[in-house]
């Protein structure tokens, strides 16, 4: 208190400059207007400091540091005026003034500076206006996130999780809760998702990973590491999930990277659903494919043996009667027996219509590529026909249009097949009148020609109603009809299936009493290896020419088990002007051939004890290279994929019974033994077309390109390419049959038809001989020239 009255007494007071005027009222005045000036400075800045400290996100908060200096100044200045009244000490006045005017200069300084700046900040109008935006954006964020959790909330089927960067859990809906066992509390935030997983599956996805990215990935990166690439999609895979009572559960995980607006990733979403069923559906269907597939084989089986055991004997019956029927017989014994040929025969038909629709049905009739002349092969089928015609006292006609190609790509069996069928119905049908066969093409392009074969009949004619369904199987026009002509009503359903596994279609146009026409179209591409023939315009079919007439073969042996199929053969033999001998077993066939030589086997692919097949690769082993015995394969199997086999185990032919005498004298004839030419000289004299130095360019032009294609059989050999070893072999197959080349043409077709079913074993002896054979062609071709052209 005395302290205090010490200061504030006007004792020995120096009154200074105007004070000496000054009263105690007008002094006290002072003191009391400076004290509570210097205490609201003093009190502005601790505020300012304040505010600054809690908003130190403000822009411009070193402002506020200068006003508090620039006040506690002035303040402190304020303060001084009072200390000067009774204690006036003008050199600390000075200085705190002057500072004060430092600070108060830098302030303005700083005020000026940020003017420009400070006149860009929005109006207060502005500020609320987008306060007024963010509110709503605010509301509509709070009410998508609302949406949202009350998705995550509605999808109890389907786990959502969602992870940090880190791989922390930051979601985890009901579905994920329902599915695992887990509650959102007990993993949010505390756990990756390795928590329930298997350790198995990740370290092995992670060496999955690891190979695959060339770097380490192991741990939670296991989880969408391809996903989180910068071009990556979501990575969708099975897992197997553990749940929280230990119980394992499948699932279908599909991870997400989760980013941000500007591409950054911000974490990864991990959706996941219970694959049980889907696992135990695909199962059973694999089941039932596996049973299905089971009983197709069973079926195919049954119909191959069945197909077996009906032939053996059918070919004793129709073998036997047509060898009674080459005896002399009086007319009644005569038509007896052709009346079992007859009921044979049709017994055949319907067996092989029976397995033709089987096989179409179950997807194992592949169609052949091979070069034919379709104008060769409608007269001949026509020709054929006509037989059946005559006898019913009908005329048969055919006519192919001019600009049909002659040569063509397809399969001639199948064409001859619907062909036959086609002219068989219309034969069987027209009692008086006749059968036109007629050929058109419809469209022609650079490698393809539509072909349109139609058989006109002058029967009875079908109804509209009938032709709606006469293409389905077990149908026929009139169900009456089935006993009047026979048949099973497949016929059509065949040719239907095989037109359009030809690219083409099947109709009829008919009116009852008026006949009708029945139509397929046929797409062929043009064949390759014509180049000789296209240059000089020839009209000539593109296939072999035929051999020269051969040597008949001296050693036949039968390789057959069956006495009645024996009886058979060496009938059919001897009136083909052949003696044979006899062996029943393959042991027997491997003894009989190593006692003597035989220029061709007839060999039964099923004997007892050791089958045809192990035989012939018997002899084949032991023959090597010094010689070739030809095996002709004589078996009841006539399944897709029996030919294939025989000539796989190294036969050269195929028969199936019953045995037909016709193609039983061309197997023979294919295999006589004797001095076959390399070439065919009247096939290269029209060549020539009265222009030697053609024929002599031709000739050079094939010697310097054809050894290419063996030098492609080779590589393609080495390298195991089927296409290519087919290409070469169907290429040079193509060129030689110009030359009459038949030898070097059977071979190439052996290494094509070996290429095509993706068997190479044994393929590189035919592609050595069909490198000696051509030499020989060659050699052949030039003496051609020089003794016919001297010059």
């Amino acid at each position: 208190m005395e302290l205090f009255k010490r200061f504030f007494s006007t004792d020995g007071f120096m009154p200074h400059g105007m004070c000496y005027e000054w009263k105690p009222g007008i002094i006290w005045l002072n003191v009391v207007s400076d004290g509570l000036i210097t205490l609201a400075y003093y009190s502005i800045p601790l505020t300012l400091i304040y505010f600054v400290q809690k908003r130190r996100d403000l822009k411009f908060s070193w402002i506020y540091i200068c006003f508090a200096m620039f006040i506690v100044a002035c303040g402190t200045t304020h303060a001084m005026e009072i200390w000067n009244i009774w204690h006036p000490v003008y050199w600390l006045s000075g200085s705190i003034k002057a500072l004060t005017a430092a600070i108060s200069v830098m302030t303005a300084v700083q005020l000026v500076y940020l003017v420009p700046t400070a006149l860009k900040l929005p109006s207060p109008e502005s500020l609320e206006e987008k306060n007024r935006i963010l509110s709503a954006l605010t509301r509509e964020l709070a009410a998508s996130q609302a949406r949202l959790q009350s998705v995550l909330a509605a999808a109890t089927e389907t786990a959502i999780v969602a992870c940090d960067p880190d791989g922390l859990i930051t979601v985890f809906n009901s579905g994920a809760e329902r599915l695992l066992g887990y509650t959102a509390e007990e993993v949010v935030g505390k756990h990756t998702p390795a928590i329930f997983h298997l350790k198995s599956e990740m370290e092995q996805r992670g060496r999955e990973l690891t190979e695959e990215l060339g770097r380490p990935v192991e741990g939670f990166a296991v989880f969408g590491t391809k996903a989180k690439a910068p071009d990556g999609k979501p990575e969708e895979r099975l897992w197997t999930y553990v749940r929280k009572d230990g119980s394992h559960v499948l699932v279908q995980l599909t991870v997400s990277a989760a980013r941000d607006a500007n591409g950054n990733i911000i974490g990864s979403v991990g959706i996941s659903k219970d694959y049980t069923a889907v696992k135990q559906y695909n199962d059973q269907l694999q089941e039932a494919k596996e049973r299905a597939e089971l009983a197709d084989r069973a079926k195919s089986d049954f119909l191959a043996t069945m197909s077996h055991e009906i032939r053996t004997p059918m070919n004793g019956v129709i073998g036997m009667t047509e060898l009674l029927l080459d005896t002399p017989l009086d007319a009644e014994q005569r038509n007896l027996a052709e009346t079992i040929r007859s009921s044979g025969e049709s017994l055949l038909r319907l067996i092989n219509d029976i397995l033709d629709f089987s096989k179409i049905e179950a997807g194992e009739m592949p169609l052949e590529e091979l070069d034919f002349d379709l104008r060769a092969l409608v007269e001949a089928t026509a020709k054929m026909m006509a037989i059946q015609a005559q006898a019913k006292g009908i005329a048969l006609v055919s006519s192919v249009a001019p600009e049909l190609p002659t040569g063509l790509r397809g399969d001639p069996g199948r064409v001859r097949q619907v062909l036959m069928n086609l002219l068989g119905n219309a034969i069987k049908f027209t009692k008086n009148g006749e059968v036109a066969v007629r050929v058109t093409v419809e469209a022609q392009e650079e490698t393809n020609v539509l072909v349109r074969l139609e058989v006109k009949d002058t029967g009875p004619g079908i109804s509209r109603e009938t032709q709606a369904r006469l293409f389905k199987p077990f149908v026929q026009a009139d169900s009456s009809t089935s006993r009047k002509y026979g048949g099973t009503g497949l016929g059509l359903a065949i040719c239907k299936r095989l037109a359009e596994s030809m690219n083409g279609g099947i109709g009829v146009e008919s009116t009852p009493g008026h006949g009708s026409t029945f139509w397929v179209t046929l797409k062929f591409s043009r064949p390759a290896g014509t180049t000789f023939f296209a240059r000089f315009g020839s009209t000539q079919s593109l296939t072999a020419p035929a051999d020269p007439t051969p040597h008949r073969p001296e050693r036949v042996l039968l390789a057959e088990d069956n006495v009645v199929n024996q009886q058979v053969a060496l009938g059919n033999l001897r009136k083909l002007g052949y003696q044979a001998d006899i062996a029943t077993s393959g042991f027997e066939v491997l003894e009989a051939t190593a006692r003597q030589s035989y220029d061709i086997i007839l060999m039964d692919c099923q004997m007892p004890e050791l089958d045809g097949y192990h035989v012939t690769r018997e002899i084949r082993q032991r023959e090597g290279k010094s010689r070739h015995t030809y095996i002709i394969a004589m078996t009841a199997h006539a399944m897709v994929g029996d030919r294939e086999k025989c000539l796989a185990a190294g036969m050269d032919d195929y028969l199936s019974k019953p045995l037909n005498r016709g193609e039983l004298r061309a197997a023979l004839r294919r295999g006589a033994p004797g001095p076959v030419t390399p070439l065919n000289a009247d096939a290269v004299r029209r060549l020539a077309t009265g222009d030697d130095g053609e024929l002599a360019g031709l000739v050079d032009l094939f010697a310097a390109s054809a050894p290419a294609s063996i030098a492609t059989m080779k590589r393609a050999l080495a390298d195991s390419k089927t296409a290519d070893l087919s290409m070469a072999a169907h290429t040079l197959k193509g060129s030689c049959s110009n030359f009459g080349a038949s030898a070097l043409a059977e071979i190439c077709s052996k290494i094509e038809q070996a290429a095509d079913a993706g068997r190479l074993e044994g393929t590189g002896d035919l592609v050595a001989s069909a490198e000696d054979e051509l030499s020989r062609l060659i050699e052949a071709l030039e003496g051609h020239l020089r003794s016919e052209h001297p010059s």
